[in-house]
């Protein structure tokens, strides 16, 4: 397909409670999750929703720009992921049979279901180096540097449209252009994991970077040879995951790069922890620590109330050297 060719669509999802779908819910993943984390768009009622109907023009090879609410960390109230669509898939016919056997679905709605497809496989186009904000986007509307459907964005009820090819080449070209703001105080997740991973390899355990009761703590490899940094699992991506090569326990560290982290990352660990104790630790013990810059008061008594995860911070050093 030519770049000319290609069409351009709009989503909204959010983040605050677990996907739910007629045939199906996830509580492993939130709306924005699926996404961003599992790399599709579902929606089972585009076709007798009105303002859903675009849905049906997507083609292979089509780009999204995704719009995520205020209560996704990774984008709040911005548009950051353009992806590209790769796949338009039906649901699984056995997903369906199974919901409509369990009477949470007509026949009716079983029948529409398998008639046309309700899931868009994404992958990720581009990331914008800072995310385009909803006051932003409502300016340009109101200036004609985007399309009317992009006001769309933040309102309750809106999940897919149609928009214009310029708003996508708009927002590319506002994002080559627009600096990229660093705060000093706030450096990127990424550098602290690699800082974190880089220096436990270096020191053969986490006792420099914790304390001494992490001695025996190694980054952790399964037996495929995949090691602990960025560990995928089916329920997400877990930042660092260490092993203790004398106990077999484990450790799930959670990085948050933001000044004021929000008790969210509690219900994200927490996942993370119970999915290695079913799936790797079996009778071993499960930690997790969340690690950020400072944290709200929601956080600090939520990680309290969790007997396996404690709650650590971090300061920036600088040393200047002379030549």
């Amino acid at each position: 397909m030519s770049i000319e060719s290609k069409q351009v669509f709009l989503i909204q999802q959010s983040g605050w409670k677990p996907a739910q779908h007629l045939t199906a819910e996830f509580p492993d993943r939130t709306y924005a999750e699926e996404a961003i984390l599992f790399g599709y768009y579902r929606n089972d009622d585009w076709d007798i929703k009105k303002r859903d109907q675009d849905f049906g023009k997507a083609r292979v090879g089509d780009y999204v720009l995704a719009y995520y609410t205020g209560d996704v960390e990774e984008s709040p109230s911005q548009i950051r992921y353009i992806y590209e669509i790769t796949g338009i898939e039906r649901i699984p016919s056995e997903q369906i049979q199974k919901t409509l056997e369990q009477g949470k679905i007509k026949e009716d709605d079983a029948n529409r279901l398998r008639e046309k497809p309700h899931i868009l496989r994404l992958k990720v186009h581009q990331m914008l180096q800072r995310g385009l904000e909803l006051a932003l986007i409502r300016k340009w509307v109101s200036e004609d540097k985007l399309s009317k459907n992009m006001n769309n964005c933040g309102i309750v009820g809106f999940n897919i449209c149609q928009v214009d090819f310029e708003d996508y080449k708009t927002i590319l070209e506002w994002d080559k252009e627009v600096p990229v703001i660093i705060s000093l105080s706030e450096p990127y997740e990424e550098t602290l994991r690699q800082y974190i991973v880089k220096k436990s390899i270096a020191d053969k355990s986490l006792a420099k970077i914790l304390d001494d009761r992490y001695t025996h703590y190694k980054l952790y490899e399964d037996a495929n040879g995949k090691t602990g940094e960025l560990y995928n699992t089916p329920i997400g991506q877990i930042d660092i995951l260490y092993c203790n090569e004398k106990t077999g326990d484990f450790l799930v560290i959670e990085l948050k790069r933001t000044s004021e982290t929000s008790d969210d990352a509690v219900g994200q660990i927490a996942r993370y922890i119970g999915w290695v104790q079913e799936n790797l630790a079996r009778q071993s013990n499960v930690q997790g620590i969340i690690i950020a810059q400072s944290a709200s008061e929601e956080l600090k008594y939520a990680v309290k109330a969790m007997k396996d995860c404690t709650f650590a911070t971090y300061e920036v050093e600088f040393n200047i050297t002379f030549q």
